[in-house]
């Protein structure tokens, strides 16, 4: 499959500042991972289950949001994150010869069920997570129903 990172609505960057804030931090407490139904179902994977993906270069254990708007080849993780959540210990770091800007947007990964849950884990916030990863996924789809000139 193919790992893409890439920025949510609640944070801004690293997530330094964004992170500190009550309401933002509630909506995107830590990573989660989209994946397609297609790929979730080929893996026995449901909304909610703790997966963890690998690359070359590392792993990340985060929770699945199950969706329809992604490619069935792609995995989506958020970067806000640092530590044992960063999703760009996952991805290239070699660097672009001509900007120096390292290849942190995509790489190849596999993604399994996981075997246990991070230690900075919480059921709660998982719960608030993927809603609020849903409500991130329902609300172009209600916009482009009530305005036909979105599709």
């Amino acid at each position: 499959m193919v790992l893409t990172t890439g920025r949510v609505i609640y944070h801004y960057l690293s997530g330094n500042q964004t992170r500190r804030v009550p309401f933002l931090k509630e909506q995107a407490p830590y990573p989660w991972v989209e994946m397609h139904e297609q790929a979730a179902a080929r893996l026995g994977i449901v909304d909610g289950d703790w997966v963890t993906v690998r690359t070359r270069r590392g792993e990340l254990t985060a929770p699945a949001l199950v969706v329809r708007s992604i490619r069935p080849d792609t995995l989506f993780i958020p970067y806000h994150y640092g530590r044992t959540q960063a999703a760009n210990q996952l991805t290239n770091p070699v660097l672009e010869p001509m900007m120096k800007i390292p290849e942190y947007k995509a790489c190849a990964a596999s993604v399994m069920r996981a075997t246990h849950k991070p230690e900075w884990a919480n059921q709660e916030d998982t719960q608030a997570l993927l809603e609020a990863g849903r409500r991130r996924h329902e609300l172009p789809a209600a916009q482009a129903k009530a305005n036909p000139t979105l599709r």
